[in-house]
């Protein structure tokens, strides 16, 4: 069984998955964990921080480093920019 946020669904649809989710988890006051090495699922999620920002003002992106302490912690503007870039912002 596959464990990926984003099995079986299409690079177009991916912005509309991370909409239902965002608003999903403020609508029911819960905080939400995803993890995920697709590149498509992150840059949907890049794309939703640039287009709806009000939407993504608390969503935070966390990649792990094995040689630091703590994660690098993206918010809304960096994983868009980062999106932008083509920063690799995945673990």
């Amino acid at each position: 069984m596959e464990d990926e946020i984003d099995t079986g669904l299409h690079h177009s649809v991916m912005s509309d998955m991370w909409r239902v989710l965002i608003a999903s988890a403020e609508r029911l006051d819960a905080q939400l964990f995803v993890t995920t090495h697709s590149l498509d699922c992150v840059r949907s999620l890049a794309w939703l921080a640039y287009t709806q920002p009000e939407l993504c003002k608390s969503v935070r992106m966390h990649r792990v480093d094995s040689e630091r302490s703590k994660t690098i912690v993206y918010g809304p503007d960096e994983i868009s920019i980062a999106a932008e870039q083509h920063v690799e912002m995945r673990g």
